[in-house]
């Protein structure tokens, strides 16, 4: 019987994750330009390009800063408003709840598309209402300029992807018995030291998936940024996936392509592996 209900799950897993990280890794080794079966194999040679490429640390560097960002300033921000929501006595609770879940089932080219007008440099809301106050020299081609492209592409992916965060941990703060809200009320603890000392703790395996989907999400990211700058200017927000898809599908590399698609993966396990490790010893020191 028990059959029943992980054969789905192994399926998926196979046929979705295991099936195409091994191919990845057998086309790594040949050079294929993907229009044919003519393959040449190359050995490692795909691999040296890929240690050897400058663009490639550039884009670990911008993928780290989207997994940073998600863990550091996304996650703590979405805990914070779900146990204000979930606990403080909010007018329009409903209401908030919908508009901070609403620009997660915006559809991700809208939203890109939505974002670029906002930092249009002649027209884009950002800058014209950097104007309006007087602060026209502060006005900048935000996704034109080298050091602004990653703030700018960051802010939006907060934007974007709290609310979902923020979903998770109000159905976990709704979940927790009613007793140890009034029990910590009536010793005189206050909104964020309940949540810091008592429902963090409760809360460890429910903020562990939870960090876990955010870095998986944020080094396979690539529809939001490749709708906005498409990885320019001149690589500054380019993140491993967007020149992936340029190698395999604008210079038709596929080999070097899949190099870089079973590193992604290589680095995405990696991550994943560390935080769950890091957070099982924090959780075996505790005990």
């Amino acid at each position: 019987m028990v059959i029943f209900f992980v054969a789905p799950a192994f399926i998926f897993t196979v046929v979705f994750i295991a099936y195409p990280a091994l191919m990845s890794a057998y086309y790594s080794l040949y050079q294929w330009r993907g229009m044919s079966e003519a393959r040449t194999f190359v050995g490692l040679e795909n691999w040296q390009q890929l240690f050897s490429d400058p663009v490639i640390l550039q884009c670990i560097w911008h993928n780290l800063a989207l997994v940073a960002v998600a863990v550091l300033i996304g996650i703590p921000l979405a805990f914070a408003i779900a146990l204000v929501l979930a606990r403080a006595k909010v007018f329009g609770r409903s209401l908030y709840r919908t508009a901070y879940f609403f620009p997660v089932v915006l559809s991700v080219t809208v939203v890109g598309v939505l974002w670029s007008w906002v930092y249009n440099p002649q027209y884009g809301l950002l800058n014209e209402g950097l104007r309006a106050i007087g602060l026209g020299q502060l006005a900048k081609p935000w996704l034109g300029d080298s050091k602004l492209v990653m703030p700018a592409v960051l802010l939006v992916t907060v934007w974007r992807f709290t609310g979902f965060y923020i979903i998770v941990f109000m159905a976990a703060l709704e979940s927790i018995p009613r007793d140890i809200y009034d029990v910590a009320t009536l010793d005189g603890t206050n909104l964020w030291q309940l949540g810091i000392h008592v429902l963090v703790p409760m809360l460890r395996e429910v903020i562990i998936v939870t960090i876990a989907i955010a870095i998986t999400a944020s080094i396979k990211r690539f529809d939001l940024i490749y709708v906005m700058t498409m990885g320019g200017p001149v690589h500054d927000s380019e993140l491993l996936a967007t020149y992936m898809y340029k190698k395999a599908f604008l210079s038709f590399d596929m080999g070097y392509a899949s190099t870089i698609a079973f590193f992604l993966f290589l680095l995405t396990l990696a991550l994943v592996v560390i935080q769950l490790q890091s957070m099982r010893r924090e959780e075996a020191v505790e005990f």
